[in-house]
């Protein structure tokens, strides 16, 4: 089931990168991308940012689950 959870999210973020490729390859004025500026220049420190939030989001959901379930899981034991 992790392993499903992490094709998901690396699924999400590939996404998200060709997202935010195609809106700034559509940019124009002050907030368009400068000439010569790469597409990972631009995109991957949003997409760090998106990861680091993710995982920091499963962790936030996941740990206290897990917390609880050893807790039940030592109640029904003893």
């Amino acid at each position: 089931m992790k392993i499903l959870l992490a094709f998901a999210v690396i699924a999400l973020l590939l996404l998200m990168l060709v997202l935010l490729w195609i809106r700034g390859s559509f940019k124009s004025g002050p907030a368009a991308p400068a000439k010569g500026t790469s597409l990972f220049a631009e995109i991957l420190p949003r997409a760090f940012i998106w990861g680091i939030g993710l995982a920091l989001g499963f962790l936030v959901v996941e740990l206290p689950l897990a917390i609880l379930g050893g807790i039940l899981a030592a109640l029904l034991l003893s």
